[in-house]
């Protein structure tokens, strides 16, 4: 599991350490605290060998890269000269180390890549990639430095993206053995269907109707089209398209889902409570926390409703759940690009939801 987090020039975020991470760790905060520029640190860590996921995690919050520039949303305060840094360890896999530098307009692409640009899936294999050279100039970045390290072994990886061209080059020595997921509103029904040809195939799709039966009783089966869409069997004359269901139903099978081929693996999840009902909130809580448990899966999400903490707390309460599975990490921007975390174990959790206003208050901000 990672156990802590170190973050330097991020998004907004200038300087951030972050310790005693959880089995289940949830960040809260009022908007623009910093909340999914953690998640994004924590996914760019594990899979820090891949400077693609610069442009993933943009997509994620619906940045498309259109001009060459676009790379200065990745650094606080839009300026190159603000090396971003990430440091963290992570048990049975040692100390990481990540700064990401730009590449600048004289770069030298020798081999176009055709990879896509939109997957969210940190690669477990990576083959054989393009090589790029560059030089520096005053002109807007067209890439990406990677310098990584791992137990103190260096490592480099590069990319550029010019003219729509992307170039990707990785590190030969190095290969990544972490898997992990990131889950937004953007990437619900991108992910769904892969992830349910695995259970097809992993011969998990009784558990995953099993859980899905506690949000809707009539579920009998759920399966995969040749066209790859998600039909689900409610008891009627024909299956239906699981988008016919609603949003909230289909963001609980993708949770689900995700957690069932993620053993021993790390799932981030950005505002958990859009689009649900607190009855469906409540069996996801469970089906999160039990998940995490049998299949070794540590878990960041994100939300900024007290709502969703009082039934998390509810839920924790009237089940048999290890609390010190359990850590909240309240997030507030002091001034400029300064942010401060509180750690709350499940004890003062408690304890803060009791104390209803204040808490309330400094959830808002």
């Amino acid at each position: 599991m990672f156990k802590n987090i170190e973050i330097s020039n991020l998004r907004g975020i200038k300087n951030l350490k972050i310790d005693d991470f959880a089995r289940v760790n949830v960040f809260v905060g009022p908007n623009n605290s910093g909340k999914t520029t953690i998640l994004e640190a924590l996914f760019m860590m594990i899979g820090m060998s891949n400077p693609q996921l610069a442009l993933n995690i943009n997509s994620f919050r619906d940045l498309i890269h259109t001009e060459d520039n676009d790379f200065r949303f990745n650094f606080r305060g839009l300026d190159y000269n603000n090396k971003i840094t990430l440091k963290s360890f992570i048990e049975n896999s040692g100390r990481r180390s990540l700064d990401i530098t730009p590449i600048y307009s004289k770069g030298i692409i020798r081999k176009v890549s055709d990879k896509k640009l939109n997957s969210t899936a940190v690669p477990t294999d990576i083959s054989d990639a393009s090589e790029i050279s560059d030089s520096s100039s005053n002109s807007d970045a067209i890439g990406l430095n990677y310098n990584f390290k791992k137990s103190q072994k260096k490592y480099h990886s590069e990319l550029t993206l010019e003219k729509n061209q992307l170039s990707l080059s990785f590190d030969k020595k190095y290969k990544e053995l972490l898997n992990a997921r990131f889950f937004s509103a953007n990437t619900l029904y991108s992910t769904l269907p892969d992830r349910i040809d695995k259970i097809q195939r992993d011969k998990k799709k009784g558990s995953l109707i099993e859980a899905l039966k506690k949000i809707e009783p009539k579920i009998v089966d759920i399966a995969l089209s040749k066209t790859k869409v998600v039909y689900v069997d409610i008891d009627i004359d024909q299956m239906i398209p699981i988008n016919l269901m609603g949003y909230g139903f289909s963001k609980a099978c993708a949770l689900i889902a995700n957690l069932l081929v993620l053993k021993d693996g790390y799932l981030f999840i950005d505002e958990i409570e859009n689009g649900l009902h607190h009855e469906t909130l409540a069996i996801l809580w469970n089906a999160i926390i039990s998940a995490a448990t049998e299949y070794t899966v540590q878990i960041f999400l994100s939300t900024h409703s007290y709502e969703a903490l009082k039934i998390l707390l509810s839920v924790v309460t009237t089940n048999d759940y290890n609390r010190e599975d359990i850590r909240l990490f309240l997030t507030q921007k002091i001034k400029d690009d300064t942010h401060k975390c509180y750690k709350y174990d499940f004890e003062s959790l408690k304890a803060s939801i009791n104390g209803e206003i204040e808490f309330r208050g400094k959830l808002l901000g």
